[in-house]
């Protein structure tokens, strides 16, 4: 059974068509993995934040806090939505990119495509994996788990 990572042109599509298609398809996982990439760091990080405070009061509360940030920490180690934002944003600025070019117009414009590739590419490099967001409220002393002391 042959696996297609682009469907079968048939008669009446068009290759231009297709690779417009896949285009919105990677823009539109992009915004996915980007919204998906935010909401795992919120919720983690908030849950861990809360924890510490939780464990004196409920028992029951905290197990299922501490069960959240297990949870979601299985999610982003699963699915990866940093990664796959990165990849699909990439192949989304290059597919457009390819297209500028193809118009003939990347020479008029071409230091300011170059400007916002080049900003979008550093944002992405600075996205911090769950784990460095769980780490770093740990050195601030929310660790999961544990009771705040008392003074």
């Amino acid at each position: 059974m042959a696996v297609y990572l682009m469907a079968p042109l048939g008669p009446n599509r068009s290759i231009e068509d297709e690779l417009n298609r896949k285009h919105a398809a990677y823009v539109k996982k992009a915004i996915f993995f980007k919204y998906l990439y935010y909401t795992t760091r919120i919720v983690a990080g908030l849950a861990a934040a809360l924890l510490p405070f939780i464990v004196p009061y409920s028992q029951i509360l905290s197990t299922i806090v501490a069960a959240i940030v297990a949870i979601v920490t299985v999610f982003d180690t699963v699915l990866v939505p940093r990664d796959k934002w990165k990849l699909f944003s990439r192949t989304s600025d290059q597919l457009w990119l390819r297209q500028v070019q193809e118009r003939g117009e990347y020479e008029k414009y071409k230091d300011r495509i170059d400007e916002i590739l080049r900003a979008e590419a550093e944002d992405l490099q600075a996205l911090a994996s769950l784990q460095d967001v769980l780490d770093q409220l740990k050195k601030q002393g929310a660790t999961p788990g544990t009771r705040p002391q008392k003074i």
